[in-house]
């Protein structure tokens, strides 16, 4: 038999799937506007771009959504927030400092030089 979980427990699993929920929305919007503005013409185009850019946006979403609010809802108990107040989202953003340039090297995002080595 399962164990009953605590108030605290609950409240702290309402919040992080209301964080994801929301996440899941924001990502959904953005991957729409993204898979628009890169279809080209016609409509078969937009549902091709749109079928492939609202998924990745919504899981990307999620990842970033679910990484942060667990790190805020679960990993950083009351009693140490103290400690922590002034920045509770500290590791979350560390974690968005090692992950940028991770995640866009391999993109072609990377500043193109010229032949001049300039």
């Amino acid at each position: 038999m399962a164990a009953k979980l605590s108030a605290v427990t609950r409240e702290r699993l309402r919040r992080f799937m209301r964080v994801v929920r929301m996440a899941a929305i924001i990502g959904a919007g953005v991957g729409a506007l993204y898979g628009g503005a890169i279809a080209g013409p016609g409509a078969r185009a937009l549902l091709a771009s749109l079928l492939i850019s609202v998924p990745i946006g919504v899981i990307d979403a999620l990842l970033m959504a679910s990484w942060s609010a667990g790190i805020e809802i679960f990993l950083l108990p009351r009693a140490s927030r103290s400690a922590v107040s002034s920045r509770p989202s500290a590791p979350t953003r560390g974690w968005g400092t090692i992950r940028w340039p991770i995640g866009r090297s391999g993109c072609g995002c990377a500043p193109q030089w010229s032949k001049s080595g300039l």
